[in-house]
């Protein structure tokens, strides 16, 4: 599932957006990462996060991974999410895939 459904049909408790440092907007460092989430379906607790395609910038990577580490399901709803992260001006967007 994409996170786009996954935010229609109300089934994520938390969904952090992630920070676009200064720094990375500073010096034009920008990318888009593909990342797929697994939750525990009894307790919709974040299990993993894997990175299917890197943003291209080790350090967006790590915001991004930080802030979906954050993420929570309701319970018995989802068993696993990929969401797209694009970081461009003026920030991060989920891409709705």
């Amino acid at each position: 599932m994409y996170v786009d459904e996954a935010l229609r049909r109300d089934l994520l408790i938390v969904a952090v957006r992630p920070d676009y440092p200064w720094a990375a907007r500073r010096f034009g460092q920008r990318g888009a990462g593909v990342f797929d989430l697994r939750f525990d379906f009894e307790t919709g607790n974040l299990r993993e996060v894997h990175v299917v395609r890197s943003a291209g910038v080790r350090a967006l990577d790590g915001y991004a991974i930080g802030a979906l580490k954050l993420w929570k399901a309701k319970p018995r709803s989802l068993l696993g999410l990929r969401v797209a992260i694009e970081f461009t001006r003026p920030g991060p967007d989920m891409l709705h895939q």
